[in-house]
């Protein structure tokens, strides 16, 4: 049965295949082989869980390794019953490192589990490699940063994805322009998977229209804009709780369409203050959600809303 899912169907396979910022693209394939333990991070939909993929792939260690998931498990239960077991476990495959994979390692999940993770790491260290991959990585301790090798997966070079999704269309045999691809590029930009996801959404009857509806993060951040204009706090933190929000892409939106579009709010000039100085603080505050809640109150309090 044929792929349905763009995103899938044309998920990378091998490094060559992968979109990856150029100051990087060279210590990562290396890596593939030498396999440090590595702690990547950056926003949503840049290759860092297709990089692991790719890794596991060009390894052969289907069978060699364990995934975690942070946000659907952790805490000290998850570390002791599955992860400290297998870590330990000698390879039946003799001279291979097994691997553990920790996806969203900064989620609230695993936040207690860090300092065991940190010891566990030191003692497994010859039968194991580990790779933890997060969004926000200050909120890692910096104990456990120190036992890998830390890379910021950020920029995937814009020219890069246009092409990948001129090769989708084409294979695909979807008629467009090179305009609408770049508008889908640019709006969604650094994300590469939802860049995807929207060219998909966008072909009807064999053709990419030429005024593309975007997916993902704009229509969440839209839901956010228009619960904000209705001044009620709770709508605004029940979507925020439903959706994963990376929270520096948010602040980029409310500055581009507060300056871009005419009185989004009874005060524009007092909610690019507010949205300046929130973005500034979301860089050093442990929970993020905290910290743009407090922006919407100052708001509420300076009447912008």
């Amino acid at each position: 049965m044929s792929e349905r899912l763009w995103e899938f169907k044309y998920s990378p396979k091998k490094f060559d295949d992968l979109i990856i910022n150029d100051d990087l693209k060279e210590v990562l394939r290396k890596n593939i082989q030498e396999r440090p333990n590595m702690f990547i991070y950056g926003p949503p939909g840049v290759g860092k869980g297709s990089y692991v993929d790719v890794m596991i792939a060009e390894n052969d260690l289907k069978t060699s390794t364990l995934k975690i998931n942070g946000s659907l498990e952790g805490g000290i239960d998850t570390i002791r019953e599955k992860v400290l077991p297998f870590s330990q476990a000698v390879n039946f495959e003799a001279g291979k490192l097994k691997l553990v994979y920790i996806n969203e390692c900064d989620h609230p999940n695993l936040q207690t589990a860090q300092k065991s993770l940190r010891d566990l790491i030191e003692s497994t260290n010859k039968v194991t490699q580990w790779v933890l991959v997060c969004n926000y990585p200050e909120v890692i301790i910096p104990e456990l940063k120190s036992r890998c090798q830390s890379f910021h997966m950020n920029k995937p070079p814009a020219k890069e994805v246009f092409k990948k999704c001129e090769h989708i269309l084409k294979s695909e045999k979807v008629d467009y322009k090179k305009d609408t691809i770049l508008e889908i590029v640019k709006k969604c930009y650094p994300d590469i998977r939802n860049t995807i996801v929207s060219l998909r959404e966008n072909v009807v009857n064999g053709k990419l229209i030429e005024k593309a509806n975007i997916s993902g993060n704009d229509k969440t951040f839209e839901e956010v804009v228009n619960s904000m204009k209705s001044g009620d706090p709770e709508a605004v933190r029940k979507i925020l709780k439903s959706s994963t929000i990376f929270y520096p892409q948010l602040y980029e939106f409310l500055y581009k369409k507060i300056m871009d579009e005419d009185k989004v709010f009874k005060n524009d000039a007092e909610a690019i203050t507010l949205v300046a100085e929130h973005a500034y603080r979301d860089n050093i505050v442990a929970i993020k959600e905290i910290n743009f809640m407090h922006m919407i109150f100052e708001m509420l309090k300076k009447g912008v809303l």
